[in-house]
């Protein structure tokens, strides 16, 4: 059975009545008393019955939980909403072929998968429900040329974070996930350094890029950073109330084949300590020539000397290009990859050196007491 309002089939409201159960009527139960206006009726809690529901319509919005909608579309979850859905007070689901939203010049595409995805520019934007304050944060994370299926072939994507005061001002990025997998913070915005999995940089050259506070006094050190690789520590970053250490693992349940370092003297003669400056710098320091003191203590360089940068296996290569290449610049040139020096490394050569040279002034110290006891 139906019922039809407006009378002919085109353009009617249908409600449809299942046939009669086998030993009762089915009934059609209009809710009993008046609802407030602008109120919409659902399903009521008992079979075939229906109510009066707490979606509201009114000159400023539709509210649901809410009598009051400040927005086109305010959901409220009170503290009333509880069991599954106490935190989550709505949900939207999408089967079936893709679907298109667009309004204010962006396009969503909510896909067969229920993933939800914007065209460039797109963006979703969170705030807070008071509309009066003037440093009230608004949150944007904004899809940059996200992929709309699975078919797609736009590889550039990221999903930027970024903060604006309310009503006022442009939008400030604060945060990047690119399409390589990289967490870019701060000002940065690009993804230059392949495998890298987080990037800063400092825009107002007045504060530091990465600054950790730890606000509590205590005891004794604690870790700030721990490295590790396949599960076992191999360095750390410690610190305590007043100081910070930067350390390297040296345990000797890590070691074997321990021997007395000998014949450091020649290798400290081979070294060649140099007066310099770098380029774009005036102060003339002390130091070592990578490449030089690499021939004498190869573990204290990193790098190869007249090295390049070359595409490996974790780019995305370009066209023509096979891993192992050498990168080039925009003028066609090999881009350099220069060596570094941890001077850390020559202290145990330093040290042996000078135990051997304590031990020869030691021994000559003993033949000059001899011959002038004679």
């Amino acid at each position: 059975m139906a019922l039809r309002l407006k009378g002919s089939t085109s353009g009617s409201v249908e409600l449809n009545v299942p046939a009669a159960v086998s030993g009762g009527d089915v009934t059609l139960t209009l809710p009993n008393g008046t609802g407030v206006a602008n109120q919409f009726l659902k399903n009521g809690s008992a079979a075939g019955t229906l109510e009066y529901s707490s979606m509201v319509e009114t000159s400023t919005g539709v509210g649901i939980g809410t009598s009051s909608p400040i927005f086109l579309t305010d959901i409220v979850s009170g503290a009333a909403n509880t069991g599954a859905n106490a935190n989550n007070p709505s949900q939207l689901s999408v089967t079936g072929a893709n679907k298109t939203l667009t309004g204010g010049g962006a396009t969503v595409f909510i896909n067969s998968n229920s993933d939800l995805a914007a065209d460039t520019g797109g963006s979703i934007a969170f705030s807070g429900r008071n509309t009066t304050s003037s440093t009230n944060s608004i949150i944007h994370a904004t899809i940059k040329g996200a992929k709309e299926n699975a078919t797609s072939t736009n590889g550039n994507a990221y999903l930027a974070f970024a903060t604006q005061g309310h009503s006022a001002g442009a939008l400030v990025e604060r945060m990047r996930i690119s399409s390589g997998g990289s967490l870019l913070l701060a000002s940065r915005t690009s993804d230059d350094f392949a495998g890298a999995g987080t990037l800063f940089q400092d825009s107002s050259g007045g504060t530091s890029p990465v600054y950790l506070y730890f606000k509590k006094t205590f005891s004794g050190t604690r870790d700030a950073i721990d490295f590790r690789h396949s599960g076992t520590q191999v360095g750390s970053i410690t610190f305590s109330n007043s100081n910070t250490a930067y350390n390297t693992s040296s345990d000797y349940r890590l070691k074997e084949n321990i021997v007395d370092l000998t014949g450091a003297i020649a290798r400290v003669n081979q070294l060649s300590p140099r007066r310099f400056n770098f380029i774009g710098e005036s102060d003339t320091v002390d130091g070592f020539v990578a490449h030089e003191a690499q021939a004498v203590v190869p573990e204290a360089v990193h790098g190869t000397h007249n090295g390049v940068e070359v595409w490996d296996s974790d780019d995305d290569l370009p066209d023509g290009v096979s891993v192992g290449d050498s990168k080039l610049d925009e003028n066609e040139n090999t881009i350099p990859k220069y060596q570094g020096i941890d001077q850390s490394k020559l202290v145990p050569l330093l040290t042996a050196a000078l135990q051997e040279a304590i031990a020869k002034i030691e021994t000559l110290e003993a033949r000059v007491t001899t011959l002038e006891a004679s």
